[in-house]
């Protein structure tokens, strides 16, 4: 039975633009497309204080860089999913929504992280919880908003 995610509503974000290599910080142009992200967050007039990251340097970046642009109204909460992966790479979704779950403190999440989550989360969420098809793939700097109520 699949395993649902215990939160109303998901912003789903991948780290900003870095350089060329992965322990780069972001580039200015990472910092402008997730400052873009955060001025969506603050229009929608949202609190998403329980939020998860990687500790990839490009997504903790994407992380403080919302935070910094939405203020207060973001709780410092992190938690990590790096280990939910399996031997060859993929994000094991179920086991990131358990725990994603067990660190609940209010009922929207963001959570900043690389192509591979940002694109099978939603997937596997809508074809398992709506009966939905998604197919997306996302850029540095773009994510996905979803309504976990109404898909």
């Amino acid at each position: 039975m699949p395993v649902q995610l215990n939160y109303d509503k998901a912003f789903i974000i991948r780290h900003g633009h870095y350089g060329s290599s992965v322990g780069n910080p972001l580039s200015e142009k990472g910092r402008t497309q997730i400052k873009y992200i955060a001025g969506l967050i603050d229009k929608l007039g949202l609190k998403i204080p329980t939020l998860f990251s990687s500790t990839e340097r490009r997504a903790l970046e994407t992380l403080f860089v919302i935070q910094d642009e939405i203020g207060e109204r973001m709780l410092h909460f992190q938690r990590t999913h790096d280990n939910l992966y399996d031997k060859i790479g993929n994000p094991e979704i179920e086991e990131f929504i358990e725990y994603a779950n067990k660190f609940r403190v209010s009922r929207q999440i963001l959570i900043t992280t690389h192509a591979d989550m940002v694109e099978c989360l939603p997937q596997y969420i809508l074809k398992n919880h709506f009966q939905k098809e998604f197919k997306g793939e996302f850029g540095h700097g773009e994510g996905v908003y979803m309504d976990l109520k109404t898909g």
